[in-house]
């Protein structure tokens, strides 16, 4: 992951897509810290929920929305 406005890389991690199910980790670097997710994408409205915590919990941290056009 690259911040937007500087194209400096924040993050750096790996994930696994399949059955519209997704998982994976990125390490902060900025403070070394790994933060593991999970989610499911809905084809129907084109939609992926994640939640997030401090590796290896997958909660605890919050979650994030993606919307496909």
């Amino acid at each position: 992951m690259a911040n937007e406005k500087t194209g400096t890389v924040a993050a750096q991690g790996t994930y696994t897509f399949s059955n519209n199910s997704i998982q994976g980790n990125y390490k902060l670097l900025s403070s070394g810290e790994t933060i593991s997710f999970i989610g499911t994408y809905d084809p129907n409205s084109k939609q992926m929920t994640c939640s997030l915590g401090m590796a290896p919990n997958t909660t605890g941290q919050g979650k994030w929305v993606v919307n496909k056009p």
